[in-house]
């Protein structure tokens, strides 16, 4: 099935049709460079005969090829002219999957809704091990089993048993409507002997390197990566000028939207591990990003340091020699503010440098409580309602130091969105009402109370 007949140069061959490419590509991307180079091609292909790739793909019966690509279709449904009921046809919904640490509640109550009843089950579940604490995505738990698979999971992170976790892993790897994700934060982390090592492929110096290269925005890309994996300077001093070097670029391609991305991405990792505002609103600029909304309480949050309830530490001063966690490193409350305060406060510099990410702030809290750490900074809100829920206890854990108030969470809106769409989305939550059932549920599903102009 999927091959053809083709001639060149006078030579009949049997080729596989661009459907069957297709699909094969997307059951084994490796053997055509990577994923991210199969996305590229097919994106690059004019039209599929969508029945074909349909046939071939059940032909296959494999369900994560099938999914993949369902996700590569439901992706590209207005380029391919595609109808909802071709997807349909892998056995497939189009889905879009909420995900929350350690708790299935959101998925739960919108299947009550009768229009929202298909909505997958997932959670982003907290995994213990050794002395690290990981999160994965669980996606699309069958939903007559999920209550039951959620107190499995919850009672593996509570128990740390690092036998059963591997016991789950695996069955729910068998479950063919499961898909598991790998979720923990690479953001800032820097293999510079490896970059180096690609850069000298292309040539032993930038000299070499920009002399094989003959398209002068290519010379361009090759010269920020020259600055960024120099090796000359601190990480932080290399992130500076490769901000620099980004900035040149963009000013001489003004239009070019992957120059100008990739120099916000420069000036945000030149505020690693800071509270940098108006770097944001420059990264934000280049962005072309437009602040919608946000929750009453993210005008006014706070990060909570904590500790075991008996430990010896009451001030930032006193974490000097102790083990710290931040959440996940690019989380504004769980590690932009609480380092910032920290450098603010004067702490142990060290303390900073060597603390570890545990990806999440359910999971810093767990650590300090099972005296993983000696001490972390965590969301407020996440404390709270860990506390409600006996995930931690006054027992266990206590709060010894509170930041000063910051703005968190906001919604935005991306470049060329319609505007009135922007708007509507805007008027929407600045009119959910606590006071209307339905409206309230909503409400409880993302944490706030009111929404206000951002």
């Amino acid at each position: 099935a999927g091959v053809v007949a083709a001639e060149r140069s006078g030579i009949d061959l049997r080729v596989t049709s661009l459907e069957r490419t297709l699909v094969d590509l997307l059951d084994r991307p490796a053997l055509g460079g990577g994923w991210e180079e199969v996305w590229r091609s097919l994106e690059a292909a004019p039209y599929f005969d969508i029945e074909a790739v349909l046939r071939y793909t059940l032909v296959l019966g494999n369900a994560t090829t099938t999914a993949a690509v369902g996700f590569f279709l439901d992706s590209h449904r207005e380029p391919l002219m595609l109808e909802r009921r071709q997807i349909e046809e892998l056995g497939l919904r189009s889905m879009v999957s909420l995900t929350d640490h350690n708790t299935i509640k959101a998925a739960t109550v919108l299947r009550q809704i009768p229009e929202f009843r298909n909505t997958p089950v997932s959670v982003e579940w907290t995994v213990p091990f050794g002395q690290a604490v990981f999160h994965i995505g669980v996606h699309n738990l069958p939903g007559d089993r999920a209550q039951g698979w959620m107190a499995r999971l919850r009672e593996a992170t509570e128990t740390e048993d690092e036998s059963t976790v591997f016991d789950l892993l695996a069955e729910l790897d068998l479950s063919p409507s499961v898909l598991l994700v790998f979720n923990h934060p690479v953001w800032n982390q820097l293999d510079l002997s490896a970059a180096q090592a690609v850069l000298r492929r292309f040539g032993a110096t930038p000299e070499a390197r920009a002399s094989r290269i003959a398209d002068a925005r290519e010379q361009a890309w090759m010269s920020t990566l020259d600055v960024l994996y120099s090796g000359t300077g601190t990480k932080r001093e290399r992130d500076t000028q490769y901000a620099t070097a980004m900035q040149k670029m963009s000013r001489a391609y003004p239009g070019d939207d992957e120059v100008q991305l990739f120099y916000a991405l420069a000036l945000l990792g030149r505020s690693e591990g800071v509270r940098d505002v108006p770097t944001y609103l420059q990264a934000a600029a280049r962005a072309d990003v437009q602040p919608l909304v946000q929750r009453l309480q993210d005008k006014n949050f706070h990060s909570l340091f904590i500790t075991q309830t008996n430990s010896p530490i009451h001030t930032l001063a006193e974490l000097k020699g102790k083990t710290f966690a931040f959440g996940d490193i690019n989380s504004t409350s769980g590690h932009l503010m609480p380092s910032y305060y920290m450098r603010e406060e004067k702490a142990d510099p060290e303390v900073i440098y060597k603390a570890i990410f545990t990806g999440g702030h359910d999971a810093t809290g767990l650590a300090v409580a099972h005296k993983r750490v000696d001490a972390g900074a965590m969301d407020e809100l996440v404390y709270k309602k860990m506390m409600q829920t006996g995930a931690i206890t006054p027992a266990q854990v206590r709060v010894f130091y509170t930041t000063p108030p910051f703005f968190d969470y906001v919604w935005v809106a991306r470049a060329g969105l319609d505007p009135l769409l922007a708007d509507k989305f805007t008027q929407a939550l600045l009119q959910l009402n606590e006071a209307k059932p339905q409206d309230k549920t909503l409400l409880d599903l993302l944490n706030a109370h009111k929404y206000a102009v951002a």
